[in-house]
Order: C-alpha cells, then structure tokens, then sequence
C-alpha cells in the first residue's frame, strides 16, 4: 500500500458539498489530485464513487474518476493496520452517561 492517508467518502463529500467546494477552491482540490498516490481509497469508499449506478452522476464522483484515483483492496495489510488502530481507542461502551 503506497497511500499515506486513507480518507473515509464522507471526507470528501463534506469537504466537496459544504467546507471547500470546487467553485471556490479550486486550486485545493488541484492539490488533492497532484498528491493522490498519498491518498488511500479502500475499495468500498471508492466504489461509493465510481461505480455505483446513479441516475444522475454527481460532480465529485465525476473528479474523483478524472484524476485517477486509486481503488485499493481490502487486504490483510489493511485488517491487520485496522485491528492495531482499534485497540487503542477506548471502548465508548464503557463510558457513564447521565
């Protein structure tokens, strides 16, 4: 796995839709593209994109296709990087509400 961050769709619709859109930002999302070897897209995040049959097809995932981002696979890499991140966060469960 190249990427150096694996970004979650919601990241990109957020940021597409309401923080930085395209008309206001575009040299941001000309950024984005120029380091899209850094940026890992797992396979399902990818799919909610690209291949996903819509009647109408949405700028972003339009983006996302020209610049040739990535689909990467649900490997053993990524369940084993998943699991050691898991642990470390705390279980909310546990947590007392009031």
């Amino acid at each position: 796995m190249n990427g150096k961050y694996c970004a979650d769709a919601n990241i990109f619709i957020e940021c597409w839709n309401r923080i930085y859109p395209f008309d206001i930002f575009p040299s941001l999302w000309k950024q984005i593209a120029l380091h899209k070897d850094d940026i890992v897209l797992i396979r399902p995040i990818y799919d909610q994109f690209v291949q996903e049959k819509r009647e109408k097809e949405d700028p972003l995932s339009i983006w996302i296709r020209e610049n040739h981002f990535l689909r990467t696979p649900i490997d053993n890499e990524i369940k084993k990087t998943f699991i050691e991140f898991g642990s470390k966060i705390p279980d909310n469960r546990s947590i007392k509400r009031g």
